[in-house]
C-alpha cells in the first residue's frame, strides 16, 4: 500500500514537472481555397462580366512555433469556413480578366483564355469549351491568422510579419448539358510562399526568419445553372497539398456559390 502512495507520488510529481517545464507551441494558420467559380466559356464582349459569391473551403496549413524550440512545425488539415466573391470582365470574344477576393487568403488577379467552344453569349445545348487561366496575388499579415481585416480574435505569444504569395495556373473544360446547364472540370497548379521573421519575446525563435514553399494541384469538378442573368454553381475539389518540410495530404472541398451577369 505504502508503495502504491509513492508511486503515485511520483507520477504526480512528473506530471507537474512536465507541465511547468513544457510550453504551449502557438500557430500561424494559412489558407488555401479550393474554390474556382471561373467557366471555361469566355464572357463573349468586351465589359460584359459575371460576379459570384461563395464560400472558399479548401486546407489549412498550420505553423506550430514554440517558445522553447528554434523549429516550426507543418501540419495539413480542411480548412476553417471563409467567404468570397469571384469575378471576371470580358476583354474580347476570347479573353477575360478575372479577380478573385476573399475573407482569409490572398487576393488574385488573372486571364482566362478560351481555346475551344463558343463564348458564354453564343453558347448551345453540346458545346465544348476549353479555357487555360494564369493568375497571382499577395498579401501581408502579422498575428496568428490570415484575416484580410486585421480580425485577431485571439491574442497570440507572438507576431510573425509575413508575406503570403500564391499564383495558378491550369486547364478548364466544359460541356452544355443543355442550354442552361454547364458542366465542367478543371486541372490547376497552385503555388504558394509564406516568408517572413517573428517577433517572438524569450523565445529561441525571436527574430528567426521562416520561409515555407507549397506546389499544390487541384482538381475541381463542377456545375452551372443560368437563369436569365442569374446563376447557382457548385463545385467539388480535391487538393494535393504539398508544403515542403511538411507530408503530402489530399484535401476534398464542396464550393457553392451563387452570381449575376451584368
Amino acid at each position: 500500500m505504502m508503495e502504491t502512495k509513492i508511486e503515485k507520488r511520483n507520477s504526480l510529481l512528473i506530471l507537474l514537472i512536465s507541465f511547468t517545464f513544457t510550453s504551449c507551441a502557438s500557430q500561424v494558420e494559412v489558407l488555401t481555397p479550393s474554390s474556382m467559380f471561373i467557366y471555361p466559356e469566355s464572357s463573349g464582349e468586351m465589359g460584359k462580366g459575371t460576379l459570384t459569391l461563395h464560400n472558399m473551403n479548401g486546407s489549412m496549413l498550420g505553423v506550430s512555433l514554440s517558445a522553447t524550440s528554434e523549429d516550426e512545425s507543418l501540419e495539413t488539415g480542411k480548412s476553417q469556413i471563409a467567404l468570397g466573391a469571384t469575378g471576371f470582365i470580358g476583354v474580347n470574344e476570347k479573353i477575360d480578366i478575372y479577380a478573385k477576393a476573399g475573407t482569409h487568403s490572398p487576393n488574385i488577379i488573372g486571364a482566362k483564355i478560351q481555346l475551344k467552344g463558343e463564348n458564354q453569349l453564343e453558347t448551345h445545348s453540346k458545346n465544348t469549351s476549353v479555357a487555360i487561366i494564369l493568375g497571382a496575388g499577395q498579401n501581408n499579415y502579422t498575428g496568428s491568422g490570415n484575416e484580410n481585416f486585421n480580425l485577431e480574435l485571439t491574442d497570440a505569444d507572438f507576431s510573425f510579419n509575413r508575406t503570403h504569395t500564391t499564383a495558378q495556373i491550369g486547364v478548364l473544360a466544359g460541356w452544355r448539358y443543355e442550354q442552361y446547364i454547364l458542366l465542367y472540370g478543371g486541372y490547376t497548379k497552385l503555388i504558394e510562399n509564406i516568408h517572413g521573421k517573428v517577433d517572438y519575446d524569450g523565445s529561441p525563435v525571436d527574430g528567426k526568419s521562416i520561409d515555407i514553399d507549397g506546389n499544390h494541384t487541384q482538381y475541381t469538378l463542377g456545375w452551372l445553372y443560368e437563369y436569365d442573368e442569374y446563376n447557382l454553381a457548385a463545385e467539388y475539389s480535391f487538393q494535393q497539398m504539398h508544403w515542403l518540410g511538411g507530408s503530402q495530404k489530399m484535401i476534398q472541398a464542396f464550393n457553392f456559390g451563387i452570381g449575376f451577369d451584368y
